[in-house]
């Protein structure tokens, strides 16, 4: 199972877009727009002037904002790695797909062609 990694810096670069860096060396930029729809106190992060406040908690150590607003580190470095939550949890790793065999043209000779 993946331990936890904790925020250690995180940049506003703008938008709702976030880059990320962990304890573990993982950095990567994180773009929040689509993922934003949430509702109550989230819908704050919506604010572009609220949103750019953003900051890593010093007990939490994960993105935060001001009036107590975080987001589950586990699912932000699921964003940053591209892994699934599934996999950081489990250590499961899904089987690397196998490209489709090449079929090879047959070749027509003339003595074929009859």
């Amino acid at each position: 199972m993946q331990e936890v990694q904790d925020v250690v810096s995180v940049k506003h670069l703008g938008g709702m877009r976030l880059r990320i860096r962990f304890d573990d060396g993982v950095e990567g930029d994180v773009n929040l727009s689509r993922r934003m729809k949430f509702p109550g106190i989230l819908a704050r992060l919506r604010d572009p002037a609220f949103f750019a406040k953003v900051f890593v908690h010093p007990e939490a150590r994960t993105v935060s904002w001001p009036e107590e607003i975080d987001l589950d580190t586990l699912v932000l470095y699921s964003y940053v790695t591209g892994r699934s939550i599934r996999s950081l949890l489990t250590g499961y790793k899904p089987p690397t797909p196998r490209k489709p065999a090449k079929r090879r043209a047959k070749r027509r000779t003339a003595a074929s062609s009859r």
